[in-house]
């Protein structure tokens, strides 16, 4: 809990101190106060990673909103339009050259890290805007994956994500119940590539992320047994039959 403690306060100063809500940027520096330059690719990249990251583990939808909309900033300020992917500075007069990151170093770059961030924002918003764009990046690296992939390994995660789809693990139930707690212990104790877990209360449901997620509404639909929490997994935008006991979902996850 320190640890994610931490990463609250990490992202709450970051918004209070480097972003401007107005205009939805960000500053890329702060020493007693926010610098002058603008955040760059990689700025806006690891920030959505830790806020989907922040939701996964408090499943709080401000940290989903919030990197939605920054999302929706870096494909403005800096989508290649021609050849896909994101440059690492936005358009300027003072920019002569507009380059990209073409590989992983001692940090991903910040393609492999956007790419697996629109996969799994559209996922978790039901944006297939999103999964293209992560397609596009894939395919403007694609010379890279096939004959250098040991120079991109953050994105054959997401090169992996664009062949074979993204899963939603969908966990339905109150969540101070003691089976929810007991499913997103087994859920997040494991290594589960190319997946996003979503937890709704059907008794507080939560209209921002139901409006842009229809397949959410469905999964609503599932009658539950007695209050009793459930597990259903959704690819492909459907979604399986309710898996009650950790068992089943032991089964299913392996």
């Amino acid at each position: 809990m320190v640890y994610l403690e931490s990463a609250k306060q990490a992202a709450e100063f970051i918004k209070s101190n480097l972003y401007d809500a107005e205009i939805k940027t960000l500053k890329r520096v702060f020493l007693d106060g926010p610098g002058d330059t603008d955040g760059f690719s990689d700025d806006y990249a690891f920030l959505i990673s830790g806020l989907i990251e922040l939701y996964q583990a408090t499943f709080d939808t401000e940290y989903l909103r919030w990197a939605d909309t920054l999302q929706q900033t870096q494909i403005k300020l800096f989508w290649d339009e021609k050849a896909g992917g994101f440059f690492r500075t936005s358009a300027s007069a003072d920019v002569v050259l507009r380059l990209k990151d073409d590989g992983d170093s001692a940090e991903p770059s910040a393609n492999s890290v956007s790419s697996r961030n629109l996969l799994r924002l559209g996922s978790l918003l039901g944006n297939r805007s999103y999964e293209e764009k992560a397609i596009e990046i894939c395919q403007a690296f694609s010379e890279e994956l096939e004959k250098q992939p040991w120079s991109v390994p953050s994105m054959l995660m997401s090169l992996v994500g664009c062949l074979e789809g993204m899963r939603q693990i969908v966990v339905v139930g109150s969540r101070e119940h003691e089976m929810t707690v007991e499913f997103l212990n087994n859920i997040r104790g494991r290594l589960l590539v190319n997946s996003v877990v979503i937890q709704l209360d059907p008794e507080v449901t939560d209209e921002w992320i139901l409006s842009h997620n229809e397949v959410l509404h469905e999964v609503l639909k599932i009658p539950a047994k007695e209050g009793t929490p459930f597990v259903t997994i959704c690819e492909g935008y459907t979604c399986g039959l309710p898996i009650r006991d950790v068992e089943n979902l032991n089964k299913v996850l392996k």
